[in-house]
């Protein structure tokens, strides 16, 4: 999701446009996921977006009519990385926690 929201997320000097307000962030992609969970959950009751973010964009899982993107969960990708680290590990050279 992050490099839809954000017009410079991976890119160098000179390769992006700051949106009109001069910012970096990408108004259409915000609009568009709005748009995509609003209709997700209005078409199909009981299911659930989830949305891989890597940035602390505010707003992911608050409701579009509230100014949020309106997913249902985000996938915390730290605990993600950190958890596979962990398991990959044989068992005896596993820290205790």
């Amino acid at each position: 999701v992050a490099s839809m929201l954000y017009l410079d997320y991976s890119r160098e000097d000179g390769q992006w446009s700051p949106n009109e307000q001069g910012g970096r962030e990408n108004w259409d992609a915000v609009g568009f996921l709005q748009e995509m969970n609003a209709t997700v959950y209005r078409r199909n009751p009981g299911v659930v977006t989830i949305a891989e973010e890597s940035t602390a964009w505010d707003g992911v899982t608050r409701p579009t009519d509230g100014g949020g993107l309106g997913f249902g969960l985000k996938w915390n990708m730290g605990w993600m990385h950190d958890s596979l680290l962990y398991v990959a590990k044989e068992p005896v050279h596993r820290k205790y926690h």
